[in-house]
């Protein structure tokens, strides 16, 4: 019986733990994962940008491709061109859907001007060098991706 009552007076003296020791602890174990978890979602977002700014230089190759088929094919003018990009007016393009990032739309705009006359060869072959200018603009950014191209073309 006597060991029972020194185990009740054990009890009985023994402090509970406050609701502020509780705080306390819950607020420093914050304080301490808070950056861990911060850093890893920072990084993920900055190789979203990189991967959505690859996928755009990937686009603006494909534009430009298009393009030049256009202008081999005779679909887009090449005679009377614009010779300073200023003046040039921007051409409108079908928007590109990005697969990976929820179907994410990038508009798509290009001009097209020469800033040299025409050069002749040898064989009487007449030459013009062209300046394409590529706009992409995802529609969530205010920032443009301006892709720059040249290609020689031949007139006749």
């Amino acid at each position: 019986m006597k060991s029972n009552k020194r185990l009740f007076f054990f009890y009985k003296n023994k402090r509970s733990f406050l609701l502020i020791e509780v705080i306390i602890a819950f607020a420093l174990i914050t304080l301490l994962i808070v950056p861990l978890i911060r850093n890893p979602i920072y990084f993920f977002r900055s190789q979203i940008k990189s991967l959505e700014k690859l996928e755009c230089e990937r686009i603006a190759d494909l534009t430009f491709l298009d393009l030049k088929l256009g202008i081999y094919g005779k679909k887009i003018p090449t005679k009377n061109l614009e010779t300073s990009k200023k003046a040039t007016k921007h051409v409108t393009l079908d928007p590109y859907y990005l697969e990976t990032f929820n179907k994410k739309e990038i508009k798509r705009s290009y001009k097209l001007y020469s800033r040299r006359k025409e050069k002749q060869t040898l064989n009487n072959e007449k030459y013009k060098l062209l300046n394409i200018r590529i706009f992409l603009k995802p529609i969530d950014q205010t920032k443009k991706y301006e892709y720059e191209y040249k290609m020689l073309c031949k007139t006749k």
